[in-house]
């Protein structure tokens, strides 16, 4: 690609997203959108590589401090859960593709020969965000992050800690809370007599207060969808 061309393209795919051209290195940004390929096949071209390490330090940084500013009662596991459901390549590739980063970098003759993948939008985009802290600042580039982040940060899975029990005794106690207990009762389905199951129903309780409830196959099953139950409601109250 002729390198005005995608000068002109690259300009475009800021002013598409909001950003002033007043006072950018262009160049800053055909970096950031120039795939290995095509530098190998142009001497003295740079490619996205470099702005893609420093990129994934930035996001990491915004939202780790953007958790413990929202999640002040988390622990430090329940805050790394957090960060790693949002600071993923699905997340930041499915974000690169929206904002159609991807669709406008340069590559050479033999790129993405077995299929582009998440990885690679994932790291154009982390290229994206350090090219933006380059050229606009940190503030600038966390505010864009954030924007674009906004929904992930509601969407952590709290099913993958490996052990909620611990995790919401943590959280609560944090709040001042000691006095936690589980109460569970036997439960049975309503199927045929031979599909009947035996199931625990739990509830996790603080005082006289119903925190969380879950059913499992076994108490301790039961007694970890409570934890999770409870786990979920409480980010909720915190954030808002």
């Amino acid at each position: 690609m002729d390198s005005e061309i995608f000068e002109q393209k690259v300009k475009k795919l800021l002013i598409d997203l909001g950003i002033d051209l007043k006072g950018i290195n262009i160049n800053t940004f055909c970096e950031a959108l120039t795939h290995t390929t095509f530098s190998n096949e142009h001497k003295n071209v740079q490619n996205f590589e470099y702005l893609e390490f420093l990129g994934d330090a930035i996001i990491e940084f915004v939202v780790t401090a953007e958790i413990y500013k929202r999640f002040p009662n988390y622990n430090e596991g329940m805050a790394t859960q957090h960060r790693i459901s949002i600071v993923n390549n699905h997340t930041l590739s499915t974000i690169s593709r929206k904002l159609k980063i991807i669709d406008n970098i340069r590559t050479g003759n033999k790129a993405f020969i077995n299929g582009q993948n998440e990885k690679v939008d994932s790291d154009f985009f982390e290229a994206f965000i350090a090219a933006l802290y380059v050229e606009k600042g940190l503030d600038f580039a966390t505010k864009f992050l954030l924007k674009n982040l906004e929904e992930y940060f509601h969407k952590v899975d709290f099913k993958k800690i490996a052990d909620p029990k611990t995790a919401i005794q943590e959280l609560l106690q944090s709040t001042g809370i000691v006095n936690i207990k589980y109460k569970c009762d036997k439960k049975s389905n309503l199927g045929l007599d031979k599909d009947k199951i035996e199931l625990f129903e739990c509830k996790l309780f603080v005082d006289d207060v119903n925190y969380g409830s879950g059913i499992g196959k076994t108490k301790k099953e039961a007694e970890k969808n409570a934890a999770l139950d409870a786990l979920h409601k409480q980010t909720n109250i915190q954030e808002n």
